[in-house]
């Protein structure tokens, strides 16, 4: 098992339970960026290297969630992802709709409530107690839905959705899937099949720094898409076609990347060989044991096991003031929709939910 007090030397000097707003920074990464930006300094800086890194984190990233590297695209962020798969909307047919959470987090959520613009109905689901169920669901779908959009995991409340269900719905109704990721690749096991477009971004759990996105388009969906911001990247062969008037468009998903951060990939891609390196099997069941300890130490637990992640939303009197005096005992969580929100990954111990507990109770 590799040294985590190594690898996140912060670790060590307090209680980090907020990889649900941004992953505690590792080692090999921090080292990988001196690096990169000593070789920036000195002129010998080499950007093609950098693309290769790009494309090894597309392929790291396919694998992670059972994808072909041709159906993944590198953008900015789950904006962007989730921005490119609305505006393949043309103007809405008679009754068209999208059907979305109410509560969803809104890189997810204000994409879909701006087609309302080109003539779509939003509908949008109740949250109960932090929960999307999948019958109040099914009853706002119809023939005319032409895309659910959902989080996995829910940002506030680290509720999960039954993603069985979900895509039975949208397959009978003949509608698009698409599912933010943000809060569950890298935390839990993903698989892909039966979903039409998936997103996440690479600084929550895994592990990179903020400013890359990465998004699955299902061949068929790629097949009609067209690039909102074509440039270079968009080619079929981006290191061969730098000019006009010629080019080919890729007819992979790549045709949808945006140009790449060069400092970001080579971040990223350290922060996924831990997350390789660990086990995505072995980080979830680790995740959801500390949860189970959570509440074993007299934390309530709203949901059911099935419906579980590493993220936990607690009701506290003034949360406000609960996250201050947490921060004073470097116990480091965030104030999500008027609850305490923590969140714990592959670096936290049964230690870490002691201290947890043991200042809540206080």
């Amino acid at each position: 098992m590799p040294d985590i007090d190594h690898l996140f030397p912060g670790a060590t000097q307090g209680v980090y339970l907020n990889t649900a707003s941004m992953a505690l920074g590792n080692r090999p990464a921090r080292e990988a960026l001196a690096a990169a930006a000593d070789r920036w300094e000195q002129g010998t800086f080499d950007f093609v290297a950098a693309e290769r890194v790009a494309e090894e984190l597309r392929y790291g990233i396919a694998s992670l969630i059972r994808a072909s590297p041709d159906d993944m695209a590198i953008v900015t962020g789950a904006s962007g992802a989730a921005s490119t798969v609305a505006a393949q909307l043309g103007p809405a047919a008679p009754g068209a709709n999208v059907v979305v959470p109410e509560r969803d987090f809104l890189s997810n959520f204000m994409p879909w409530a701006l087609l309302r613009d080109k003539g779509y109905e939003l509908r949008l689901v109740e949250d109960v107690g932090g929960t999307i169920s999948t019958d109040e669901l099914a009853r706002f779908v119809d023939s005319r839905t032409a895309v659910i959009a959902t989080s996995l995991v829910q940002s506030a409340t680290g509720f999960r959705v039954d993603v069985d269900s979900v895509k039975d719905i949208a397959h009978d109704a003949g509608s698009w899937l698409v599912m933010d990721a943000s809060q569950a690749i890298g935390a839990i096991d993903v698989d892909v099949d039966g979903i039409d477009a998936l997103f996440a971004c690479s600084h929550k759990w895994l592990l990179g720094i903020r400013g890359m996105g990465h998004l699955y388009v299902s061949p068929e969906l790629n097949a009609r898409f067209v690039p909102l911001t074509p440039g270079w990247k968009s080619t079929q062969d981006p290191m061969t076609s730098f000019y006009g008037p010629e080019f080919e468009l890729a007819g992979r998903a790549s045709k949808l990347d945006a140009s790449f951060g060069w400092f970001d990939a080579i971040a990223n891609l350290e922060g996924l060989r831990i997350i390789e390196s660990f086990g995505i099997a072995e980080i979830e069941a680790h995740s959801l044991s500390l949860v189970d300890e959570l509440e074993e130490a007299g934390v309530p637990i709203a949901f059911e096991r099935n419906h579980r992640s590493p993220i936990v939303s607690i009701d506290v009197k003034s949360p406000d003031d609960v996250v201050g005096e947490l921060g004073k005992r470097s116990i480091i969580g965030s104030l999500r929709a008027g609850r305490l929100r923590v969140s714990v990954h592959l670096y936290n111990t049964s230690q870490d939910i002691a201290a947890l507990a043991e200042a809540l109770s206080s």
